[in-house]
Parts: structure tokens; C-alpha cells; sequence
């Protein structure tokens, strides 16, 4: 749920961050929260969405982008996180013309 007064690009972004997720098989996380500027309600025409996942155990990045590429989107970038471990992977890409940032973490990190 958005806050109050977020603004309607807020709205706009939430509604395909949802549709997103509904595609998104359970087996790939355990519980997601969507942060940033559209959690705020303060998404403006420069926002992105961003999603974070937690999970027991972290899959192979091939394995989220053959998700994200299933549904006919080209993934921008596939790379582990900001610094390369094991326990998480970063996906980058555009839906609809807007950046979508979806970071996978193990709940041990």
C-alpha cells in the first residue's frame, strides 16, 4: 500500500511492479519488498523499481534471467551484487520502458 498522497507516477510504477511479481515463480524467494522512490510514494518520470528478495538458497543468475527473459523482456545487465559473493545476484532491465533493479540475498547475509 502506497502512502496517502504518493504521486500517480507512484501508482503507475506499483501497478507493473505487481504484474511483475505475479509472473514471478515462489520457488526464486521466500518473501520481496519493493523499495526506493515507488515504496515512497514519490516515484516521479526519472524512478525505477526496485525489488528486493530474500531466499534460503541463491540460485544461479541464469536461473532469474531465464524468468525475467520468459517474459519476453531483455535483461540490461545480469551480475552479482555490488561486490561479487555467493549469496546474492542483481538483475537490471527495462519493462515498459522504465529500469527495474531486482536484487536476490540469502536471509544468512
Amino acid at each position: 500500500m502506497l502512502p496517502q498522497n504518493a504521486t500517480p507516477r507512484s501508482h503507475e510504477l506499483l501497478k507493473l511492479a505487481q504484474e511483475l511479481l505475479q509472473t514471478c515463480p515462489p520457488s526464486l524467494y521466500d518473501e520481496v519488498t519493493l523499495s526506493g522512490s515507488v515504496s515512497r510514494g514519490v516515484a516521479d518520470e526519472f524512478s525505477d523499481i526496485d525489488f528486493n528478495f530474500w531466499t534460503g538458497r541463491i540460485q544461479p543468475i541464469a536461473t532469474y534471467q531465464a524468468w525475467i527473459e520468459g517474459l519476453g523482456v531483455e535483461v540490461k545487465e545480469g551480475r552479482p551484487a555490488w561486490e561479487p559473493r555467493e549469496e546474492s545476484r542483481h538483475l537490471e532491465y527495462q519493462i515498459d520502458g522504465v529500469k527495474t533493479n531486482l536484487l536476490w540475498q540469502s536471509w544468512d547475509e
